[in-house]
């Protein structure tokens, strides 16, 4: 363990942070039914037996950070005991879309780069002139909204399938591959928005993007089914691949993607999640006698929090977000339900116990408070943390009633001592330690516990 020491000789009032790093992977399973429509085509023999899509997903890639509500959904935690019902309120969206050039046929426009200006949808919700409609040349899974994927629900216990259903009883809407196109490959994405309201849609040639902005309580999730040919390389179908003919096998590494013939033989694109933000959470510990004498009144990180997310393109390589430069202040608010709305975070004070200190232990030793929920933010080599402080004091010794509010407002850079960056996917839990009247000292500690504890070089204290 290593410990570090910062002396600031200009306030009177003190509060400790430390930086300690849990590493979670991240990334959820999904599975889905797709239909695609139901249309007039010219050879109903070929619609007569329908193959439903089905995607899916690793469930314990949602589950990997305690959430404790914030005005988002959040991050979404297998031992939340209210997490069944926010699951169940959790919007997904899935897209299938060509995979590159078809070279092994005659249909010149299969012959073209993929182009997701089209849809798969025959409503007037978007442009008739991109409609791919029962062709799927293009786009084979869509949403009826031309601006967004098909709305998806993943099913508490549900073995990772997206159903078009928020309910298991009620009847799910199924869709299916292309009748036409029965080996064409295609890719599949999908992704989380949490209740992120794009600023702008991009359907583009060759990519389908938001621009966004984050407030600091949202998730934010995507991802793609992996090469189907590296996934028979590294031997991840199983018996699936193991039980199909030589023929079968050659006929599938000819196609070399999820199509209809794939999934007639059980073989279904499993998308992987990878959640794009950093987590940042908020324990209180009392440092002295006098820590309850300290209130803390409100939380900022400064983050980037402008970005444009891709969720499908032509590679799989080019999912992912790009963030803006620009930065702002993103506040730690109230644990939340999720449904009633946000509130500004709750002062918070802790009281020490001697007790513990009798026995030697340290502020960290002490019971704490997690202050808030989670701040989920856009990765970064470092942030900017902010406090805003309280302490009433008397100002006349005769009359204790008379008192006066000081406020006060530390700020710290928070850094990894290795010079690596706050990993999207990561939970990073800032341990506050909160003196009392003394002269301030500044502890950062790494506690073994920790799957990867890192040291956090903190600079001096910036009086505002």
């Amino acid at each position: 363990m290593i410990q570090k020491k910062i002396v600031l000789r200009f306030l009177a009032a003190s509060i400790a942070t430390s930086l300690l790093m849990a590493c979670s992977e991240s990334y959820p399973g999904l599975e889905y039914d797709l239909t695609q429509g139901n249309g007039t085509i010219e050879n109903q023999d070929s619609w007569s037996e329908k193959t439903p899509i089905k995607v899916f997903v690793n469930e314990q890639d949602i589950f990997i950070v305690k959430d404790n509500g914030t005005r988002g959904m959040g991050a979404f935690d297998s031992n939340d005991t209210t997490n069944l019902a926010r699951l169940n309120n959790a919007t997904f969206y899935a897209l299938a879309f060509r995979d590159g050039q078809y070279t092994q046929g005659s249909i010149d426009e299969l012959k073209n780069p993929t182009d997701f200006r089209w849809w798969s949808h025959e409503d007037s919700n978007g442009p008739r002139s991109f409609s791919d409609y029962m062709v799927n040349n293009n786009c084979l899974l869509d949403g009826p909204d031309y601006n967004l994927g098909l709305p998806m629900y993943l099913l508490p216990e549900g073995a990772g399938m997206l159903h078009t259903a928020r309910d298991v009883t009620e009847e799910v809407d199924e869709y299916y591959y292309s009748p036409v196109n029965q080996q064409v490959p295609y890719n599949f994405f999908a992704y989380y928005l949490d209740d992120i309201q794009p600023t702008k849609v991009n359907r583009t040639e060759e990519s389908f993007s938001y621009d966004i902005e984050i407030d600091g309580s949202q998730d934010l999730m995507c991802g793609a089914a992996p090469n189907l040919i590296d996934e028979i390389r590294n031997g991840n179908l199983g018996n699936k691949w193991n039980f199909l003919s030589a023929d079968e096998k050659r006929t599938i590494e000819n196609i070399g993607g999820y199509c209809t013939f794939t999934a007639n033989r059980g073989i279904h694109p499993e998308v992987k999640m990878v959640h794009l933000l950093t987590r940042l959470s908020f324990e209180l510990y009392p440092a002295d006698e006098s820590a309850n004498e300290i209130e803390i009144d409100s939380v900022n990180v400064e983050s980037r929090y402008k970005g444009n997310l891709t969720v499908a393109a032509r590679s799989i390589d080019n999912i992912g977000i790009e963030w803006d430069d620009e930065r702002q202040p993103l506040y730690l608010l109230d644990a939340y339900d999720g449904k009633s709305k946000c509130s500004p975070l709750t002062p918070q004070t802790v009281t020490f116990d001697p007790v513990i200190k009798e026995n030697g232990g340290s502020w960290y030793d002490q019971p704490h408070k997690v202050i808030g929920s989670s701040l989920m933010l856009a990765p970064d080599t470092e942030y900017v943390l902010r406090l805003s402080c309280k302490q009433t004091y008397p100002i006349n010794l005769k009359d204790p009633s008379q008192t006066k509010d000081w406020i006060f407002h530390p700020q710290y850079t928070l850094k990894l001592t290795s010079g690596e960056k706050f990993e999207a996917g990561h939970e990073y839990t800032i341990k506050i330690a909160v003196y009392g009247l003394h002269k301030i000292e500044i502890s950062i500690v790494s506690v073994p516990k920790w799957e990867r504890g890192e040291d956090v070089e903190l600079d001096d204290y910036d009086d505002e």
